[in-house]
């Protein structure tokens, strides 16, 4: 689990939250999950549901003019460890080249410590988000052509 090479800020969130017990690491993700950025709720209507997870979420990803990656998620205040897990993915991809999400391990909760701290249903929800962004993201780059 160490191995795994993440972007930046994801490889630094991955060590803070395995140096904390349990406990502290499901009270660090439900912070950061305050952190997720807002999105408007008229903006939704072509963003993607993720129906393996729980609660409604739904997400968004784009290619900006430089074709960098914008991800947008959006998970109600009641599921805070899958805001968490949402509002890392964010911080970790967002801006960065598509590379950064095409390379992330296809089990993200489970290199970020999070395999027994959540529910098998939630678990495979984060990573059905983290799958279906990175489908996303690969239509939206063949949209795009080369580069």
């Amino acid at each position: 689990m160490h191995d795994v090479t993440l972007p930046e800020s994801l490889d630094l969130l991955r060590e803070e939250l395995l140096e904390v017990s349990p406990r502290d690491r499901l009270e660090l993700l439900a912070e950061i999950g305050a952190e997720l950025p807002g999105v408007d709720p008229g903006d939704t209507e072509s963003f993607e549901r993720v129906i393996e997870c729980q609660s409604p979420v739904f997400f968004d990803v784009t290619l900006t003019p430089e074709r960098r990656v914008h991800l947008r998620i959006s998970v109600p205040p009641g599921a805070p460890m899958t805001r968490g897990f949402a509002s890392a993915l964010v911080q970790g991809v967002d801006g960065q080249e598509p590379e950064a999400l095409l390379r992330l391990p296809e089990d993200l909760p489970s290199a970020l410590g999070l395999t027994d701290l959540v529910s098998p249903l939630r678990r495979s929800g984060m990573v059905a988000l983290q799958a279906r962004a990175k489908r996303q993201l690969l239509e939206r780059l063949s949209a795009a052509g080369p580069s």
